[in-house]
Parts: structure tokens; C-alpha cells; sequence
């Protein structure tokens, strides 16, 4: 662990508990998978970027570009969050996995690391989180979910 991924970590655990009924043990900013890809891609063609857009939702399950996840106890939290200057905006609750009947799997990328979470009907939502800055907050956040980062 590392104090500037625990300070990062603590920011937004912060910032998401005013909207949790329970506990945040930890938060971390995450994407859908593919998203940023599709950011960089967009740039070139604006029409494969919106294809791939929509592929990252797609394998998302429909969430939002930018989510704070959140971590308690029983439950593992996506928020819709916007940025605000040095801080993120909670906008409300996207989705909501049982952390008893949720498997969770992740995989270390070139520039991201990829989380899938698949609920107990066989629902995935794949996840990245950003490696960029050092990517300090990663090992943090995966310990709590019981994952490592390499």
C-alpha cells in the first residue's frame, strides 16, 4: 500500500458516503471498459469512436462514462459522478452487486487495469480503472474487493 494511494482512496470514500447507507470501506474512479479507447479513437473517426462508445456501454451493462465505485461490507456501489474541479460530483446510484453472490475477476491491461464483476444471473459488468499517474490507488482499491493488482 502506498500513502498517496491511500489518500487518493480516502478522497473518494469521502466523496461517495453521504450517499451510502452503510459503511464505504473504499471507492475508486472507474469506466466502462473500452472507454477510453474509444475517447482516442474519436479523435481519428468520429464514427468508430461512436461505435466503440457504445461497445464499452454494452459491456458495462449500461452504465455511465465516469462512476464512482463504492465498496461497504455487503455491497459493492457504482455512482454516477461528474468532475468538479479537484473533486467528483455524486449524482446518484447506478447499480448495486450483493458482495455474497457477486464474482469479481480482474486483469492488469498495458494502461488499465480491467475489473469484471458478474452477478448472480450471470450479468457482467466490465470496469477499467485508470493506470495513468501511477495507478497508486489500485492495489488499495483491489484489496478491498480481496483481489491483487499484478
Amino acid at each position: 500500500m502506498t500513502d498517496k494511494g491511500e489518500k487518493q482512496i480516502a478522497t473518494f470514500v469521502e466523496q461517495v458516503q453521504p450517499h451510502c447507507d452503510e459503511t464505504v470501506r473504499s471507492a475508486m474512479l472507474v469506466t466502462p471498459a473500452g472507454s477510453m479507447g474509444a475517447m482516442g479513437l474519436s479523435a481519428v473517426s468520429p464514427l468508430g469512436g461512436m461505435i466503440a462508445g457504445k461497445q464499452a456501454k454494452k459491456r458495462s451493462g449500461g452504465l455511465s462514462k465516469m462512476m464512482l465505485l463504492a465498496v461497504t461490507d455487503s455491497s459493492i456501489i457504482a455512482f454516477d459522478a461528474k468532475p468538479r474541479g479537484t473533486k467528483w460530483k455524486v449524482k446518484g446510484e447506478l447499480r448495486r452487486w450483493d458482495r455474497s453472490t457477486t464474482q469479481i475477476g480482474a486483469e492488469k491491461k498495458k494502461t488499465t487495469h480491467l475489473l469484471v464483476m458478474t452477478d448472480e444471473a450471470g450479468e457482467s459488468s466490465e470496469l477499467e480503472l485508470q493506470s495513468a499517474g501511477g495507478g497508486h490507488a489500485i492495489p488499495v482499491f483491489f484489496e478491498s474487493l480481496g483481489l491483487s493488482a499484478s
